[in-house]
């Protein structure tokens, strides 16, 4: 089903099954399921809206200088890593739900 959704995409930048990221996916079942989070760390982040190159993108604070100020409120949870088995139980327990008996 991933493959034929997001088909287009794979056709204007290519495909390497060894670095394929869910990115929606991951976000949802973290949203869901904080427990699967393995690796994170907070940040300050902001949502770049008047960008010419950047509109639409979340900036990070990366200066350790501002990052150990008084005052700093990260406000991003940054996931690095997850458990890849939990995540591949809810993917496959998200396709097997059976919408005939609900």
């Amino acid at each position: 089903m991933f493959n034929r959704l997001e088909q287009p995409w794979f056709d204007d930048y290519g495909f390497d099954p060894d670095i394929w990221i869910l990115c929606d996916q991951l976000a949802v079942a973290v949203a869901l399921d904080p427990s699967i989070i393995v690796e994170s760390r907070k940040k300050k982040g902001i949502v770049e809206l008047s960008g010419h190159h950047s509109r639409g993108n979340v900036l990070l604070e990366s200066r350790r200088s501002v990052e150990l100020a008084d005052g700093f409120q990260p406000n991003v949870l940054v996931v690095d890593r997850v458990d890849e088995k939990a995540f591949m139980k809810a993917m496959l327990g998200a396709f097997a739900y059976n919408f005939d008996k609900a």
